[in-house]
């Protein structure tokens, strides 16, 4: 966009405006600016994970399209959204700025895959007026990739001003870069790290336990759901398995045996499951 500028003497000169991306990555943050970031960074997501009805968990749609990252995708997505929340409320005062950068960075690349993921689903789902709702993650991953940038911005500008006359300035930037990358990289592993260690281990051990309660006895079934308990948000993407024995049952004592359990594991009743993942 070229916008002409009027100078003192009358004469005008005409100065290129910044496109629209530049504009997001060029400081300094308007007040318009932190209002996206917390729309798309930290409300949105949330209202997609509550109302989600397809992505990672199903209800009214058939089976959820990823329901086995259900568990990692809201793990790193809090960590993500609790970050952002401390870095626009203390972004002037954090004492490891590019820590918060890597983690926001992470994010960045997070919700940019999940974009990607959902992009064939979204543009398929345009005709029906909620595929709009698939392109949030990318705005997401704007939100959460400019703010890191500002954090990588802070902690240089921080790292120039300590560096004071008569230093041997290339070793300390040599310093610097090497600490620098190391805290980028300690924030990136952070943000997705435990996150997945936590949900492999966990979904691992609701894995076996769901063995148990499709396949073992009474008294060992109830064993294994009253430990899944502890674990239901790791259990979800499990539970289903339970519908297909059920479905896949032919005596009446099995089929009856199995509604009990999943009764017991879920507080719901398996026939009404069984006809959503049969839509």
């Amino acid at each position: 966009m070229t916008t002409l500028e009027i100078d003192r003497d009358g004469a005008g000169r005409a100065w290129e405006s910044p496109g629209f991306l530049r504009r997001q990555f060029s400081p300094p943050t308007s007040y318009a600016q932190k209002v996206f970031d917390v729309l798309f960074g930290v409300v949105a997501p949330i209202l997609c994970f509550v109302f989600d009805p397809i992505v990672f968990r199903s209800a009214y749609f058939g089976p959820a399209l990823f329901p086995d990252y259900q568990a990692f995708a809201y793990l790193v997505s809090g960590i993500e959204i609790f970050v952002l929340i401390i870095w626009l409320l203390l972004s002037g005062h954090l004492p490891a700025p590019r820590l918060a950068g890597g983690v926001l960075m992470a994010g960045a690349l997070f919700s940019g895959v999940i974009g990607m993921a959902l992009l064939p689903f979204s543009l398929l789902g345009l005709s029906m007026g909620i595929g709009i709702f698939g392109f949030i993650p990318f705005l997401t991953a704007l939100v959460y990739l400019r703010n890191a940038k500002s954090a990588f911005q802070l902690a240089t500008k921080s790292s120039t001003l300590a560096l004071g006359p008569g230093q041997p300035h290339q070793l300390i930037t040599i310093g610097i870069t090497r600490s620098a990358w190391a805290a980028t990289i300690v924030g990136f592993v952070l943000a997705l790290g435990p996150p997945a260690g936590l949900n492999f281990a966990a979904s691992m051990f609701v894995s076996q336990a769901m063995n148990a309660v499709i396949s073992a006895d009474e008294r060992q079934a109830d064993l294994a759901i009253d430990e899944i308990q502890y674990l239901q948000f790791f259990a979800r993407p499990q539970v289903d398995k339970l519908v297909v024995a059920y479905a896949q049952a032919k005596e009446a004592s099995r089929k009856k045996e199995l509604k009990r359990r999943y009764w017991k594991l879920t507080g719901t009743d398996i026939e009404e499951r069984l006809r959503i993942l049969a839509d």
